[in-house]
């Protein structure tokens, strides 16, 4: 009785550094762009894309600022299962004050559930807002194929066809 009395505070207090340490596992991801200039009689940064043009040319003609802040974190595993949840706040201005207010936007917040299904061993079921299937030009910031939105689904499913 004596020794299972010594042990409860120690099982304890271990429990506790293993949930504390996982409490604090929080994913961080950022990307932020901005650009900043004058020409040469002094006036301000003049940012430039063709007539009709959905996107511009990004190199040196960034005139607004754009920043994306990712946190994420799995909130239960046991075995393979777990549940992770994702968020993804955006912000951007156009820079054509001394000062400009705008409020973020949640680009993403989604929660994926990976490996639920024993008999889709892999697979991911997902619910919320995500970026999803993303190609793009990088250099001229355009999304020839964007299905990113709110919705659920499930991924990574394998139809055993190799």
């Amino acid at each position: 009785m004596m020794i299972t009395l010594r042990k409860l505070p120690l099982a304890v207090a271990v429990a506790a550094g293993v949930m504390s340490a996982q409490a604090l596992a929080v994913d961080f991801h950022g990307y932020a762009r901005s650009g900043i200039g004058w020409t040469g009689s002094g006036g301000e940064q003049q940012c430039f894309k063709a007539t009709g043009a959905q996107s511009k040319y990004r190199l040196g003609n960034e005139c607004e600022t754009y920043a994306e802040l990712k946190l994420g974190q799995e909130l239960w595993k046991e075995g393979d299962k777990s549940f992770y949840f994702d968020t993804n706040v955006a912000y951007s201005v156009n820079q054509e004050d001394d000062w400009e207010s705008t409020s973020p936007a949640f680009r993403e917040a989604n929660i994926q559930g990976k490996n639920l299904i024993d008999w889709l061993p892999g697979s991911t079921l997902w619910a919320g807002k995500r970026f999803y299937q993303r190609h793009d030009v990088h250099m001229i910031d355009f999304y020839y194929w964007d299905i990113s939105g709110p919705g659920a689904g499930l991924e990574n499913v394998d139809l055993g066809l190799r």
